[in-house]
């Protein structure tokens, strides 16, 4: 990835149970304590999480600060990464198993057991669930957010018609990104049915709003099966760096 001009990351401390501490080149917004940050993998600036970001940490206590008056990425905030306690929408239970993926609601700002088809940006890892209003979750520094046993993936659901679909709502598209469109109903119309796949030469890159990608039914024939209609779901694997 490419970081801002003169704006390294550098790690200040490993020291305080766990937690790991980065100053980070920041987007030019007012930073509030308990703040998720979200890393630019692109741009190497952080930014309140949200999709097509990487969960990188939280603000810590008594860190707020104004950087409206800047250039983003001009000037770093500081980020904690490792265990953290957020809020969460009630979906953790206690019995959930450690190490479930956990996501963000970034309109709420709560923690969440689902993605929501890609809309809730990956936070990290649970650690325990100490009640129905917090959870603990271990959050990876954004430089390992392809960290061993987690994978990056969004799923989204989408229609089939005449054989064809595209999607560009909800998901981030990267040139290594891998396209896995499932059934999850029956097709209809079609009589020669013999695979879904993704159009790679139509994939446009990009964050949620800009990068699409188009999935086709295959006929036995190896052409497009136009009479193909109905559910599916898609994908979309990023490989570990």
């Amino acid at each position: 990835m490419t970081l801002a001009a003169d704006s390294p990351r550098d790690v200040v401390g490993y020291d305080r149970n766990g937690v790991t501490e980065h100053h980070v080149p920041a987007k030019n917004v007012v930073w509030y304590a308990g703040e998720i940050v979200g890393m630019n993998m692109t741009t190497g600036i952080a930014a309140p999480l949200d999709v097509g970001l990487v969960a990188t940490g939280v603000v810590p206590e008594a860190s707020k600060r104004d950087l409206t008056a800047f250039s983003s990425g001009a000037e770093r905030i500081i980020c904690q990464s490792g265990p953290v306690v957020v809020p969460q929408n009630g979906t953790i239970a206690a019995d959930t198993a450690v190490g479930t993926p956990i996501y963000w609601v970034v309109a709420s700002n709560v923690a969440a057991l689902t993605s929501n088809s890609g809309a809730n940006p990956f936070l990290g890892n649970l650690v325990r669930a100490p009640s129905t209003a917090l959870a603990q979750v271990f959050i990876h520094p954004a430089n390992s957010a392809a960290a061993p046993g987690v994978p990056v993936m969004q799923a989204v659901n989408a229609t089939l018609a005449n054989g064809t679909i595209t999607i560009s709502s909800g998901i981030t598209v990267a040139a290594s990104s891998e396209v896995v469109p499932v059934m999850i109903g029956a097709l209809t119309g079609t009589t020669n049915l013999a695979a879904l796949g993704e159009l790679k030469a139509s994939r446009v890159n990009g964050a949620p709003g800009v990068g699409s990608i188009v999935v086709q039914a295959y006929g036995d024939d190896g052409a497009i099966d136009a009479d193909a209609a109905g559910a599916i779901r898609v994908l979309i694997f990023t490989p570990k760096a």
